[in-house]
């Protein structure tokens, strides 16, 4: 599996240090492969970030 890496910015572009200065993911051209036999855990997202207003810029 090839994951795309997203990284975390805050209002005025900058990386976000915390996430509460988290306001945009932008996705990368840094891609991983992983491979899923390899994984033996997920862990779901805090759902402090699901009810903030978080933005995903399109990659293209």
């Amino acid at each position: 599996m090839t994951l795309s890496l997203l990284q975390p910015l805050d209002v005025y572009c900058g990386t976000a240090v915390c996430f509460h200065e988290l306001s945009f993911l932008e996705r990368t051209n840094v891609c991983v492969t992983v491979c899923i036999e390899g994984i033996s855990a997920i862990q779901c997202l805090d759902m402090e970030l699901m009810v903030k207003r978080t933005f995903i810029k399109p990659k293209w």
